[in-house]
């Protein structure tokens, strides 16, 4: 049977670290800290679940929301960030993110 795919992208490398050991042996995990790197992963990886913090360096959230969507990939995304305007939800449902945390947020 094979693992369960989770792509972890966070400008933090504490919370990348804190995700690796929360997450490491139940599913495969890798971590991304930039925009950039993280379309890379989705594009190499095509991971399950896409935890996805909106404010990375290089390509925010919301870009990267736009190119896999065009690129046809459909992970489960779970949305993560320190500031919530109106705005965002509304555009997260869109990307058909399936759900949003305000941080610091938890892993469990």
């Amino acid at each position: 049977m094979t693992m369960l795919k989770i792509l972890v992208a966070d400008s933090t490398i504490e919370f990348g670290s804190a995700a690796v050991e929360a997450f490491e042996g139940r599913y495969s995990v890798s971590v991304c800290h930039d925009g950039v790197a993280v379309l890379e992963a989705v594009r190499r990886e095509r991971p399950d679940v896409l935890w996805l913090d909106l404010m990375l360096p290089g390509m925010d959230g919301f870009m990267i929301l736009q190119a896999i969507t065009m690129a046809g990939f459909h992970p489960k995304i779970i949305a993560c960030t320190r500031y919530i305007t109106d705005y965002v939800p509304d555009a997260l449902i869109s990307y058909g993110v399936c759900c949003l945390l305000r941080k610091p947020c938890s892993l469990s």
